[in-house]
């Protein structure tokens, strides 16, 4: 306990923060248009949490795209997303930040057969999912970039 003590007398901050840092209770996001852009906006809620009095906007595009990939025997299937943004401030002298970012999710796809339709509906919760995933990947690089943009004073 004393150890503790002194390591945060000394100024130590952790090296792993919550992936929202100072965008905590600060941050309000555009509307979405679309599920996968509602499980962005959910994620990042889940990492930052709503604001009642935003200091921050965040409006973005996100655009997707599915590649169909045979590796092996198995079949692949992979949602390529790009997130570009724009952070506003809020209060009287309006800094910006802007950029884009890209990730990826991948997924098995079933091979399907004219009289089997169980693939068809396996492959629609496989995407779905990779969907998700591929939101909470965003929304963490996101914040990443954010925070850094903070902390580095490039608002």
């Amino acid at each position: 306990m004393i150890a503790l003590l002194g390591l945060a007398a000394c100024g130590f901050e952790p090296l792993h923060q919550s992936a929202g840092g100072d965008l905590v209770g600060k941050l309000s996001v555009q509307d979405p248009t679309s599920t996968l852009e509602f499980d962005l906006n959910q994620a990042l809620r889940e990492r930052v949490g709503t604001s009642v009095a935003p200091e921050w906007h965040l409006s973005y595009q996100l655009e997707t795209e599915q590649v169909r990939m045979g590796i092996t025997d198995a079949n692949r299937g992979r949602i390529a997303g790009r997130l570009s943004y724009r952070l506003t401030g809020l209060a009287a002298d309006r800094r910006e930040l802007a950029g884009a970012i890209d990730a990826f999710a991948g997924f098995t796809v079933a091979e399907t057969t004219p009289t089997d339709t169980a693939p068809i509906v396996s492959n629609r919760i496989a995407r779905r999912d990779a969907e998700r995933r591929l939101a909470g990947i965003l929304a963490d690089r996101l914040l990443a970039q954010l925070r850094l943009g903070l902390a580095g004073g490039a608002l």
